[in-house]
């Protein structure tokens, strides 16, 4: 059966907020296809998924080929400098700026809406 286009659903993941174990990976798209198909049976996730997320967090790293066959398109987040909270000396440098109010690793968002832009502006 064609899937229709119009029916299709983005899953766009915060691997670093929601990770899972890394045998649950497989385990998890295919709830998710059964959970859009619950609410209608026309939905189907979207070939192309984002997983926004370093590639040294254990489900990524050992699920990296199986993701990527899925159709997942991974980003990996820059890392921000950090400091001691004791000293203010720098634990870790980077070269990417922080932004004001930003948590030092919650950064996967910010890449998140950055794809939604880009893929309203490549539709329309």
């Amino acid at each position: 059966m064609e899937k229709d286009p119009d029916f299709a659903v983005s899953l766009l993941w915060d691997g670093e907020n929601t990770p899972v174990e890394v045998d649950q990976v497989d385990n998890l798209i295919n709830n998710i296809e059964a959970s859009v198909r619950t609410a209608d049976p026309r939905y189907h996730l979207a070939q192309r998924k984002v997983l926004a997320g370093h590639e040294n967090l254990d489900f990524i790293k050992e699920n990296e080929k199986s993701l990527q066959v899925q159709g997942f398109r991974l980003i990996k987040p820059p890392y921000r400098e950090r400091k001691c909270v004791i000293c203010d000396g720098s634990v870790q440098t980077s070269r990417h700026k922080r932004y004001p109010y930003e948590r030092p690793y919650d950064v996967a968002d910010r890449l998140i809406l950055q794809e939604l832009l880009v893929q309203k502006l490549l539709c329309f």
